[in-house]
C-alpha cells in the first residue's frame, strides 16, 4: 500500500481538488495503518530479538518516523500519532526491559520522539512560508510585468508624438527652403 498510493499519485497526477478531497485523507489513512503495524512489531518482535537486533530495530523505528514526518508534513497530527505510537510503544517495551541499555534506548526513543513532533511543525511552517512568498513573488512578478507594459506604452506613445511634431515641424521648413531656392 505504501508503494501503490505514490506510484498512483504519481501516475495520475490528480488535480489539486482531488488531492485534498481523496488522495490526502487516504495518505493519512495508510500513515496511520502504518503507524499500527509498526507499534504492534514492537510486542510482536522485540521480546524475542536478540539485543543487537533490537538496537536494529530501534534505527528501523527511528527512519520510518523520519520518513513519515516528511512525507506527512502538514499533518502534525497523523506525525503526533505516528511518534506516539512507535515510539510510546517501543520505550514503554524498553522501560520494562532488563538489557543494559533498555532505559537509555527508552529515554532516546522519547528525546527523538519529541524532536521528530518539532521538526514536523518546523517543516509544516516551512512549508507554508515558502507557498506564501511563492504566490507573493509571482503577484509581483505580475505587477512588474505589467508596469513595464505601462512603460513600453509611455515611451511608443511619447516616440510617436515626436516623431508626429518632428515631422511637422519641419514641414514649413522645407517649404521655406523650397521658396527662397
Amino acid at each position: 500500500i505504501m508503494l501503490i498510493v505514490p506510484l498512483a499519485v504519481y501516475f495520475r497526477q490528480p488535480d489539486a481538488a482531488q488531492i485534498e478531497r481523496f488522495w490526502s485523507p487516504l495518505g493519512k489513512v495508510v500513515a496511520v495503518l502504518f503507524d499500527l503495524t509498526v507499534a504492534a512489531s514492537v510486542w510482536m518482535l522485540l521480546p524475542y530479538a536478540s539485543e543487537p537486533l533490537q538496537l536494529l530495530m530501534v534505527i528501523f523505528y527511528s527512519a520510518a518516523i523520519s520518513g513519515q514526518v516528511v512525507a506527512t508534513a502538514e499533518s502534525t497530527g497523523t506525525i503526533a500519532f505516528g511518534v506516539i505510537a512507535v515510539f510510546g510503544s517501543a520505550a514503554l517495551f524498553f522501560f520494562q526491559s532488563e538489557t543494559v541499555y533498555a532505559n537509555s534506548l527508552a529515554i532516546f526513543l522519547l528525546a527523538f520522539g519529541a524532536l521528530m513532533i518539532g521538526t514536523g511543525l518546523v517543516l509544516k511552517h516551512a512549508i507554508r512560508t515558502a507557498i506564501t512568498q511563492r504566490l507573493r513573488a509571482e503577484a509581483m512578478s505580475a505587477d512588474l510585468a505589467d508596469a513595464l507594459a505601462a512603460t513600453h506604452a509611455e515611451r511608443d506613445a511619447r516616440t510617436r508624438f515626436i516623431a508626429a511634431a518632428s515631422h511637422d515641424l519641419r514641414q514649413p521648413l522645407q517649404a521655406a527652403m523650397l521658396f527662397f531656392r
